[in-house]
């Protein structure tokens, strides 16, 4: 369990710090991360520096942000090209820079793991990229989809199978609830009805991540007493619990408001 205090402890000589992450439970002091969080493309040449401070420090984990608020690179979606049913919405996508950024992440991760250091990419969820949308727009009403539907359950499970085939060193993934483009429960709706549709949510993806062999972290946005109750009763109802960071902010993102940059 994490505790991302974003502008708190960020000394990266601390043992235990993920820079912006403390690690609170006693299972996990082992994990000792490295998360520059650089929110561009990645480089050979910056990834080789962070992993090589990395080992200087004795950091076991990398965790890389790449282009996460990038439309067209951003995210998971960002590294792989779409196979079988899901190949159509290749169509527009800048493919060169996809291809490229694959690339440089693949070799990284066998130096990475050479080093004896994991390596966990940061994702948005639920994200459906514009190109997505416009492939297959009959399943989508004003740019929204049922999340725990036929299609976002298809669609994941492609998803994820996808990129644990293209991305084969990488050893995870770290799992952003908030700031997506997709609405997971309505905030008008009782609590009881919220924890509902979270634990939904989160049972469809634990269940397509663990199909497609991904280990992750789930990354929640919490700050008011009612949002860690909803999300710690969702949480509670999985059959295996993950493993969990939160950044405490106030006035960010929320799961049933669509982000917007």
């Amino acid at each position: 369990f994490f505790f991302q205090a974003e502008d708190g402890i960020r000394d990266i000589g601390v043992t235990g710090v993920q820079t912006c992450a403390l690690p609170i439970s006693k299972p996990l002091l082992s994990r000792r991360i490295l998360s520059p969080c650089h929110c561009e493309e990645p480089t050979s040449a910056r990834l080789l520096q962070e992993l090589s401070k990395a080992t200087e420090l004795d950091f076991n984990e990398i965790h890389i942000g790449a282009a996460m608020h990038d439309e067209a690179v951003g995210n998971l979606d960002g590294f792989i090209e779409y196979e079988g049913w899901l190949e159509k919405a290749n169509a527009g996508r800048p493919m060169n820079r996809i291809r490229h950024q694959r690339d440089v992440l693949n070799g990284f991760c066998e130096k990475s793991r050479a080093a004896g250091v994991k390596t966990y990419l940061w994702h948005h969820e639920l994200w459906f990229p514009d190109a997505v949308k416009k492939a297959f727009s009959k399943e989508f009403r004003d740019g929204r989809i049922d999340p725990t539907g036929k299609f976002a359950e298809k669609y994941l499970c492609s998803r994820f199978k996808t990129a644990r085939k293209q991305l084969p060193q990488l050893d995870g993934l770290i799992l952003t609830l908030a700031e997506t483009s997709q609405v997971v429960y309505q905030a008008d709706a009782s609590e009881s009805e919220i924890i509902d549709q979270t634990t939904a949510f989160l049972k469809l993806l634990d269940r397509s991540l663990r199909e497609a062999g991904w280990d992750y972290v789930l990354r929640l946005f919490c700050w008011e007493e009612k949002e860690y109750r909803i999300m710690s009763g969702a949480i509670a109802r999985l059959p295996k619990k993950p493993v969990v960071m939160i950044k405490a902010v106030p006035f960010d993102w929320h799961r049933s408001e669509e982000h917007t940059s």
